[in-house]
């Protein structure tokens, strides 16, 4: 970040803090900067969890707020960009080699020592494809616990144990959270990919980006939740919406 210390404290502390899904973390109560004002950690009061320590490579500043990165994210990224590098050294060694410009021994340890840097790599990749599985499976437990919730606020209606705006807000709160977890799920499941597959050179990330351009990752709405008043009862809202205009229409 480029403001100072000061400005920096003065602009962030106290403010709620949201990962890039819109999910809210909690409150920014402290910011780590080393001497030359770059970011190190922010601490968050989160609830519960007390204080939490998000590393500087998790942060995004988005306007007047910082927006969070999922540390698994931030890990895959990284691998990515190391794993490219000793590539593309390893290539221009070859290439030295090939050109007389170095020796058979100079080559064989360079060689030797890009070799450790992929054996490092390898176990680097491991620990983000635990993570992944680890986060998927929590994902996977809040999804069931979503459709636990909804189930039991669609029987509550029927039985007319609440009433029809208080049912619509929550299906609305319901939805938003299974959107997040969807995005969140596609994002694990794109990193995977990422992992599983070859590491491009140099020269052919350029050619991709040529033909199929980056798409800008976007930031999460800072708008709250509508008030449910204003949500429509027709068939083109969320499936538990639907659900629920059919249901009245049996009614009347």
């Amino acid at each position: 970040m480029p403001d100072n210390d000061s400005n920096i404290f003065q602009r962030f502390m106290g403010k709620r803090v949201r990962d890039v899904y819109g999910r809210y973390i909690g409150f920014v109560i402290g910011l780590s900067t080393d001497p030359f004002g770059e970011l190190r950690a922010v601490g968050v009061d989160s609830g519960e969890r007390g204080l939490v320590e998000f590393p500087g490579a998790c942060v995004r500043q988005d306007g007047d707020s910082l927006l969070l990165l999922p540390v698994w994210r931030v890990d895959a990224d990284k691998f990515r960009r190391e794993t490219l590098l000793i590539n593309n050294r390893s290539t221009a060694v070859e290439d030295l080699l090939k050109e007389g410009e170095i020796t058979q021994e100079e080559y064989q340890e360079f060689l030797k020592v890009y070799q450790g840097y992929r054996t490092k790599l390898d176990d680097v990749k491991k620990v983000i494809d635990e993570k992944l599985k680890k986060r998927n499976q929590e994902l996977d437990r809040e999804t069931k616990d979503l459709k636990r919730m909804a189930t039991n606020v669609k029987v509550q209606f029927k039985s007319a144990e609440i009433e029809a705006e208080t049912f619509r807000a929550s299906l609305q709160y319901v939805a938003v959270m299974k959107e997040r977890i969807d995005k969140e799920r596609a994002d694990i499941a794109a990193t995977a990919s990422m992992l599983a597959a070859p590491t491009p050179t140099a020269s052919q990330m350029v050619e991709e980006s040529v033909e199929h351009p980056a798409i800008p990752m976007e930031s999460p709405q800072s708008e709250e939740l509508a008030p449910v008043q204003a949500v429509q009862v027709d068939g083109s809202v969320p499936t538990e919406a639907g659900w629920l205009a059919r249901f009245l229409k049996g009614r009347q």
